[in-house]
């Protein structure tokens, strides 16, 4: 895995920007810091794995972009859904770390699996 610097600062650029736009969706709400900051590090995650890196094998690259790109719309959806209900701090880190860490497990076993593939060539 290579890290493209110039697409990783874009990629945390527009994860920030939707962050931002996530935390205005609830107009003057007391959680509107959380759909902010959750969807934005959400986001910048799955956006920094998906399109600032570079991968050896382009199948794997493949996959993995859409996985994060799946993923990223998933946890868009579920922050506007989160957005117009009230909740408390757990009711809104338990789906949204859930989500986060299958992302990380489907991630790290496709990127297991396309290792071990290739090394095996």
């Amino acid at each position: 895995m290579k890290i493209d610097i110039v697409r990783s600062v874009i990629a945390v650029i527009i994860a920030a920007l939707i962050g931002w736009g996530l935390s205005l969706i609830p107009d003057a709400s007391p959680y509107s810091l959380y759909t902010g900051l959750g969807g934005g590090l959400a986001c910048a995650l799955m956006l920094f794995l998906g399109i600032g890196c570079d991968y050896p094998d382009s199948r794997m690259g493949v996959n993995i972009k859409m996985l994060s790109m799946l993923f990223m719309a998933v946890a868009i959806v579920l922050n506007v859904v989160l957005s117009f209900f009230e909740f408390c701090t757990a009711a809104y880190c338990i789906p949204c770390g859930l989500l986060l860490l299958v992302y990380l497990l489907a991630f790290n076993g496709l990127y297991k699996a396309a290792n071990a593939t290739g090394s095996r060539e």
